[in-house]
């Protein structure tokens, strides 16, 4: 596993980085960045001058992300922030020449995400997503037995669930600002890891298991999604906001073999003998193997599992269960799938900076 200090070779000098929202998740990528030696934070922002306060003499903060970039001059940037505010953030940081890490989903939409494509295709700046499973042992593990076994497996079930209490207060409750409920963030990090396994699905069911939102406008707290991929295989992905109790579990069969995931770690039952895998890693280490992932990426090396080409592919799947939700249960995989109308948005132009919600998500 490269560390940081292979990265600073690469880079020859600590790469100089503000960070863009400071919620749940802004604030654990400030406390990656400040404990890796190939990365220098330089400056934070956010809307809140509250959230800004504890860090007041110790590094340059401001409540303007426009003001930030010019004060300081960051090489590179994360961006933790609402749904509906990153897509000029992120224009305006890869028109710098700013490269950007930018934490999941790729976009609320297809349609959005491939106008963030075009953005960064002629930028100077890189952009990286944030997709955490991608980096995590659980998937090198299932990927090394389908390596063995030369072929995917026949069935899976994915069940994460997070236990909250509903408020209906947050933005991720508007479907103008979220762009959707669960499939579209809590259910990113699950189709993401599976898109990474099997490729894009070529048929999906999706069943909302109950109402929610807001009165500006309705998204689905939880989801169970039935998925099909050319390869043969299928499975079941139940994911929920306020399910209870808080839970991450997953089992692949294969004709010989069960590979589970049971929160913690990754074992392999087969002749009724279970053997270790591989252990979960926490948030902060996977967060750190991200952002390794994003300066070998921001340093010139091309084809990185965090850059857009590969979270394009996430957001198709994406698109195929929210299709499925609008439509009769059931979507299937074409060339230009039409997405439903309220997933079809404009993006305000880049130079027109949004404010800076607070940033992080629920996971």
């Amino acid at each position: 596993m490269i560390d940081c200090w292979t990265v600073l070779e690469l880079l020859k000098e600590p790469l100089p980085t503000a960070v863009i929202g400071l919620g749940k998740r802004g604030l654990k990528h400030i406390s990656v960045l400040e404990r890796c030696p190939a990365t220098a934070l330089v400056g934070l922002c956010d809307s809140r001058p509250e959230a800004l306060a504890p860090f007041s003499g110790a590094v340059h903060t401001s409540t303007d992300a426009e003001r930030l970039l010019s004060e300081v001059g960051p090489s590179a940037a994360v961006v933790a922030v609402s749904h509906d505010a990153y897509m000029p953030l992120i224009g305006h940081c890869l028109a710098k020449g700013v490269s950007c890490l930018k934490e999941k989903p790729l976009a609320r939409s297809l349609s959005e995400a491939r106008q963030l494509e075009r953005l960064a295709a002629g930028a100077e700046g890189k952009l990286a997503i944030a997709a955490q499973r991608r980096h995590g042992d659980m998937l090198s593990a299932i990927r090394a037995v389908m390596a063995a076994k030369g072929r995917p497996p026949i069935a899976f079930q994915y069940v994460y669930t997070l236990g909250l209490t509903p408020s209906g207060r947050d933005w991720r409750d508007s479907r103008d600002l979220a762009g959707g409920g669960a499939i579209l963030d809590m259910g990113y990090h699950v189709i993401d890891l599976l898109t990474a396994l099997l490729g894009v699905p070529q048929c999906v069911s999706a069943f909302d298991q109950r109402p929610g939102g807001s009165a500006d406008g309705y998204v689905e707290n939880g989801a169970t999604l039935l998925l099909s991929y050319p390869a043969g295989t299928s499975g079941t992905v139940i994911i929920s906001r306020h399910l209870s109790p808080e839970a991450e579990r997953a089992t692949f069969w294969f004709e010989d073999e069960t590979v589970e995931f049971d929160g913690q770690r990754v074992t392999s039952v087969r002749d009724g003998e279970r053997v270790w895998l591989a252990d979960m890693q926490s948030s902060e280490e996977l967060i750190h193997r991200q952002l390794h992932a994003f300066l070998r990426l921001h340093s010139g090396e091309p084809n990185m599992s965090c850059d857009v080409a590969s979270s394009l592919e996430s957001m198709r799947a994406i698109e195929l269960c929210y299709q499925a939700l609008e439509s009769d249960g059931i979507a299937h995989t074409r060339p230009e799938a039409p997405e439903p109308s309220w997933r079809t948005r404009s993006t305000p132009a880049a130079s027109a900076l949004a404010p800076v919600r607070e940033g992080g998500f629920s996971q």
